[in-house]
């Protein structure tokens, strides 16, 4: 990104903290369409990463959000900031499954795997053991972080991360 564009879209968030409007307008247009890709590929449900979307903004508007650190690139750090959201309206979700809505949006994203599994993606995770195949989906598609599926299985944080780069190499391959 140009240095100029950096520093216009730090301007913008500072200003939007303070309650500027115009700013808050251009920051919105600036990078609202990344943001909600962002948040889409990991919820894979357009209400949730609306929400989520409106959530970072309001928090930006609120000056609630912070500033980027100094000499961190701003659009980095709003990614970071989605991506984070993301992540934690999914873990939420997830934890949640025992209800109606839940139960129904867990199903939804189950779905998402099978739906892979049927596509060309099918004879590549073919070629992982099961266990395998099922971390890259949940890592990949499902969100869950290293830390988490490490905990599920039992391993260590560094050895589950050697274990997936293995098994990246072996689908790149």
């Amino acid at each position: 990104m140009p240095e100029a564009r950096r520093i216009a879209i730090d301007d913008m968030i500072a200003k939007t903290a303070q309650g500027n409007r115009e700013a808050f307008d251009a920051l919105y247009a600036a990078t609202s369409a990344r943001l909600y890709a962002l948040c889409l590929s990991i919820l894979k449900d357009r209400p949730e990463a609306e929400t989520t979307l409106e959530r970072l903004y309001v928090a930006l508007w609120q000056g609630s959000a912070g500033q980027p650190p100094q000499g961190a690139a701003a659009l980095q750090w709003l990614t970071a900031l989605a991506r984070y959201r993301a992540i934690e309206r999914l873990r939420a979700r997830q934890a949640g499954t025992s209800s109606g809505e839940g139960a129904r949006k867990a199903g939804a994203l189950a779905a998402v795997p099978a739906e892979i599994e049927g596509s060309a993606a099918a004879p590549i995770l073919s070629d992982l053991d099961e266990a395998q195949a099922e971390a890259i989906r949940d890592v990949f598609l499902n969100g869950l972080t290293y830390a988490d599926l490490a905990l599920r299985e039992n391993v260590a944080v560094d050895d589950l991360r050697h274990w997936m780069r293995g098994a990246l190499l072996r689908l790149r391959n």
